[in-house]
């Protein structure tokens, strides 16, 4: 016999008992794999088959078990990238579609799920998958029905102090007459309550539709003629596309302070947001109003009309919170409609804003700092009035637990006129506690 056919036989053996040998090995951990899943230990089964990922990945028995582990342990991305591979080599493999359908689920990858799903009915003569894969598709229409409307109801109350709940001057003289209390600075500790509602509905992809609603109540303790009572409504259509969003809106408001004012606004606004880099954004806002003011000396009924544009900037820090510093500059103008009413305004101001955290993170803050410039039409005692008013706010909002926010809030704001010198600062505090209720 030659020795170069001994040799070849020999190597064949070799080759074959290899082979053999790391069968063996593979159904040993593809078994153990099973006998844990059906034993309900997920974690040990998890534990198995990562240890043997880099041996046996990319066979359909064990991609499927690992698929199945991971599912059980709640690691959805690894099942979907492991049943994803089953399901190339093995499309007719309707068990490993049914699993890859409810790990797209845990990812909420509808689509993709709905897509494995509606497959299987179509396709596997299995009746225990197909009954299945249809309560998931159903389960699927009532997730997306319900991401298409959102609505939320919260209560809010707040206790605080204001050094001048009036916003008046200090000064009991003003150009020679003596000022009545309701025209002179007070302080006086404040209560406030608001209940607030919003609903949202996605039309379709591109366009949405969003309701807002308010009542709100001021109590002011140490004063008894500047407590509020009134209401809000709104209402917003949007279009949203890949780097834009427009909106059109409308809004209703109505203020009664003490039953000696009563103020009604209807307004309308039309906005575009621009997404011009990942970092960088821009808005631009059109909007006008009528207001009609009644109190008991003075009828006030105004046209209002102004625009505004705004600047963000995103970034994020270290520890990916995020941070949004935004530019703000707004210009309008103010007319009477009546004779009776006293003169208009022109307006321009700007507000620097900084928001630290995410909305919906654990913590967030809000800072802005405002300045507004106001030049009135007609003359008073051969005067121009000049109103410029400068103002500081910050609140953080702290989750404690869930559905619960603290808001601790200051503001302090400087205004003054040339007429008289008249001229007086605010200083607020407030702490307010929100509960969402839905």
């Amino acid at each position: 016999m030659q020795p170069k056919f001994i040799l070849t036989v020999c190597f064949s053996f070799y080759i074959l008992g290899v082979a053999l040998e790391s069968n063996a090995a593979e159904l040993d951990v593809l078994s153990e794999a099973r006998f844990l899943l059906s034993n309900n230990q997920s974690s040990q089964a998890m534990e198995l088959l990562e240890e043997n990922m880099e041996e046996h990945a990319g066979v359909p028995a064990y991609d499927f078990l690992l698929g199945k582990a991971a599912l059980a342990s709640k690691k959805p991305n690894l099942a979907v990238f492991a049943l994803e591979r089953v399901s190339l080599t093995k499309p007719d493999f309707y068990n490993a579609r049914f699993l890859l359908g409810k790990a797209y689920l845990e990812t909420g990858e509808l689509d993709q799920a709905t897509r494995e799903f509606n497959l299987i009915l179509n396709s596997s003569n299995k009746e225990s998958l197909r009954e299945a894969s249809q309560r998931y598709l159903h389960t699927i229409r009532s997730v997306k029905a319900e991401a298409m409307r959102t609505s939320s109801l919260s209560f809010t109350v707040a206790a605080g102090y204001d050094s001048n709940a009036n916003n008046a001057t200090a000064d009991d003289q003003f150009l020679g007459f003596t000022l009545s209390d309701e025209s002179k600075a007070k302080e006086s500790a404040l209560t406030k309550s608001t209940l607030a509602g919003s609903f949202s509905y996605s039309i379709n992809r591109r366009f949405s539709l969003h309701t807002n609603a308010q009542l709100f109540k001021y109590d002011y303790i140490q004063t008894s003629f500047v407590n509020t009572l009134g209401g809000a409504v709104s209402t917003r259509i949007s279009r949203i596309a890949k780097t834009n969003k427009q909106s059109i809106s409308a809004d209703y408001q109505h203020v009664n302070v003490d039953g000696k004012l009563n103020s009604k606004q209807l307004a309308s606004s039309f906005s575009h947001y621009q997404s011009i880099s990942n970092t960088f954004s821009i808005r631009g806002t059109l909007r006008g109003a009528q207001t009609n003011f009644r109190d008991e000396y003075k009828i006030k009924d105004f046209r209002v009309a102004n625009g505004g544009l705004q600047f963000f900037h995103f970034a994020k820090t270290k520890q990916k919170e995020s941070i949004t510093t935004s530019l703000s500059f707004i210009a309008g103008k103010e007319e009477p409609i009546l004779s009776s009413s006293p003169y208009g305004r022109k307006y321009t101001g700007a507000l620097l804003g900084l928001n630290f955290g995410n909305p919906s993170s654990k913590n967030s803050i809000s800072t802005n700092l405002t300045y507004t410039y106001s030049k009135y039409d007609n003359h008073f005692f051969g005067m121009q009035r000049k109103d410029k008013s400068l103002s500081f706010s910050t609140q953080l909002n702290l989750k404690p637990v869930k559905n619960w926010t603290l808001g601790p809030q200051f503001r302090v704001m400087r205004t003054r006129s040339p007429i008289g010198l008249y001229e007086y600062d605010k200083m607020q505090l407030m702490l307010l506690v929100s509960r969402l209720l839905v």
